[in-house]
């Protein structure tokens, strides 16, 4: 989930003000009437997924796409194309549009709409699945990219956890994609930035390691407006990229709540995030696997609960890996390097406030970091058999407890 309840100033819902009267598609509309000149780029295509049809998030899209567009610049050289599946709250249909941003033959700067689906369900993995067909057809290029907004639980399984505060990934109206769906819905990314909370999770990571080059995720909640989009882009959408201007969006996000820009009250001066170089994943999961039983981990695991640093105290689900390893040798100086250094390896940036914010239960509430990898893990306990269980099919189990 994002965190929007206490935070949230509501926009005049004119949405189709920045999509203007540069869109004029027929049913299954394939073309506008309004057509971007500016460079089309074979380098980078940038694809911005707004699975913003749901309660907390339907002034959101309107708001991203505003921001894009006053921030375009000319000497970009990439394709930024949005995703809105936009909602009836907001005054208008449940239909989405592709949109992209850049210059137009009578537009200037603006969104123009590329494509119309008539009120699709964001969250299902065939829709991303066309988007994405379709913005391969339409911007081909060299790197794919993708920023992704919406709620979100890591690799929480929502058909097993039900409760208000489980998301799975990407909330439509109350139904929800699961994290191995996702991973088959997108293509080859050299990036995937998760405007989303609890995503840097081990378990996440290595999910996405064989579709996702370098995972940008918080182990905790983002607060709204999350990521800065203004700055973001020009990082993003340049002709070379490499591995520092993908750390500079990480640190973006967190200067800018470090920093007071949105927030004066210290409480919510709240960032986490880190930057996951995917591709070294496997030798994190063979040096857990060397220092971590599942039986041990599951016998201990109702006091470890209580020790380990977590970012979700309400419910207790992601721990700090490190901090695990710690715990789990407190006196072993050699394991805790060797450790280090493959986690360095892997965790290529991350940065931190000091404390974090958490919204549930509400009204919410501070809370310190004593400890903090970059990646987040599952500690089972007697509590949850049934989700337990679930944790022994995904990819990171097979990977290190198996």
């Amino acid at each position: 989930m994002r965190i929007t309840d206490i935070f949230k100033v509501l926009m005049p819902a004119a949405f189709l003000l920045v999509l203007s009267s540069c869109g004029n598609n027929d049913e299954g509309g394939d073309g506008p009437d309004c057509i971007p000149v500016g460079k089309i780029s074979t380098k980078n295509t940038v694809l911005v997924y707004l699975g913003v049809d749901n309660k907390d998030f339907y002034t959101e899209g309107k708001e991203k796409i505003d921001i894009l567009v006053n921030s375009w610049s000319d000497s970009y050289d990439g394709n930024m194309v949005v995703m809105a599946d936009v909602s009836s709250r907001s005054g208008m249909s449940d239909d989405a549009v592709l949109v992209r941003i850049g210059n137009t033959e009578t537009c200037g700067h603006g969104a123009d709409t590329v494509k119309t689906y008539h009120n699709p369900d964001s969250s299902d993995p065939e829709f991303m699945k066309q988007v994405w067909e379709d913005v391969i057809e339409l911007y081909p290029a060299e790197r794919y990219g993708m920023v992704v907004l919406s709620h979100a639980m890591g690799w929480l399984p929502y058909d097993l956890y039900k409760s208000p505060e489980s998301r799975a990934l990407i909330e439509d109206n109350g139904s929800y994609m699961e994290l191995e769906d996702f991973a088959g819905a997108v293509p080859r990314l050299e990036y995937l930035i998760c405007d989303l909370c609890f995503m840097a999770g081990v378990e996440v990571a290595y999910e996405l390691k064989d579709k996702v080059n370098y995972l940008v995720a918080s182990p905790a909640e983002v607060l709204v407006p999350g990521f800065d989009y203004s700055r973001m882009m020009p990082r993003l959408l340049k002709t070379e990229f490499t591995e520092a201007d993908i750390i500079q969006v990480a640190y973006d996000f967190y200067e800018t709540f470090r920093d007071g820009k949105y927030y004066s009250n210290d409480l919510y001066k709240s960032a986490t995030v880190s930057v996951v170089k995917n591709s070294e994943l496997p030798a994190l999961a063979e040096t857990v696997r060397d220092l971590i039983d599942w039986d041990v981990l599951t016998a201990q695991g109702d006091t470890l609960v209580d020790q380990v640093q977590d970012f979700f105290p309400y419910r207790k689900f992601y721990h700090d890996l490190g901090d695990l390893i710690a715990h789990l040798y407190p006196d072993d100086e050699d394991i805790a390097g060797r450790f280090r250094q493959v986690l360095d390896q892997c965790v290529i940036a991350e940065y931190h406030t000091d404390h974090f914010y958490t919204a549930s239960p509400y009204p919410g509430a501070g809370h310190a970091i004593d400890a903090f990898c970059g990646l987040t893990t599952y500690i089972p306990r007697t509590a949850y058999p049934s989700l337990n269980e679930y944790y022994t099919t995904l990819s990171w189990f097979d990977a290190v407890y198996r």
